[in-house]
């Protein structure tokens, strides 16, 4: 095992926080070509949302906005229909960088990551200013058939991740109900919502 493989490892406790995070060269580049993208936003579909409406769309799971299966036929669409926009948006099928959102103990939602999203490193933390509570981001990479599990997660709001390309011209981030999709090129977001404008919502605000 190497140091660094030692040295995050010991950051993992009962919840999905950390003591500190990851301090290795790879980190560091992605935390720079974060910053150079994204600002200084966090890395979650509704920080994002907030922070670069220029660049969002969203997509709905489920016609007419449903949020929620009801069976597997229903189950078999909604993940068929993360699997075609992040096949749209990844056609050379490299794999992506994922990032997932989890809280410490003291949350009854915190330590998903540590039971589904295997290989994970820590990578930076917030905390809320209004609310105090601190939101801990760890780093894996997947492939899109490597996804499936963590979409089922986030579609019964089980899981928070969010998926980009090593260049992160693009974020896909998956929820109970759809997906928020940011898109730094015009051309490829205006793409985006002509093939899947059935998928849109009909709200002016998008939403």
């Amino acid at each position: 095992m190497s140091a660094v493989s030692r040295s995050w490892r010991r950051f993992r406790r009962r919840g999905g926080d950390f003591a500190a995070a990851a301090t290795d060269a790879e980190t560091r580049d992605l935390t720079r070509s974060w910053n150079a993208v994204w600002g200084s936003s966090d890395p979650s579909g509704q920080a994002l949302r907030v922070g670069h409406p220029d660049r969002w769309v969203r997509l709905w799971s489920l016609p007419e906005g449903k949020r929620t299966a009801d069976d597997d036929a229903e189950a078999a669409v909604i993940l068929g229909r993360h699997r075609s926009v992040l096949g749209m948006l990844n056609p050379s099928g490299e794999p992506f960088v994922i990032v997932g959102a989890d809280w410490g103990p003291g949350d009854g939602g915190g330590g998903w990551s540590r039971r589904h999203l295997a290989g994970r490193r820590p990578w930076r933390a917030s905390t809320d200013p209004h609310e105090g509570s601190t939101t801990f981001f760890w780093l894996a990479e997947r492939t899109l058939h490597g996804l499936d599990d963590l979409l089922r997660l986030a579609s019964e709001d089980m899981a928070h991740i969010i998926a980009m390309p090593t260049d992160m011209s693009w974020i896909y981030a998956p929820y109970d109900g759809g997906a928020d999709v940011l898109v730094v090129d015009d051309a490829v977001r205006a793409e985006l919502r002509e093939r899947y404008a059935d998928w849109l919502s009909p709200r002016a605000d998008g939403l």
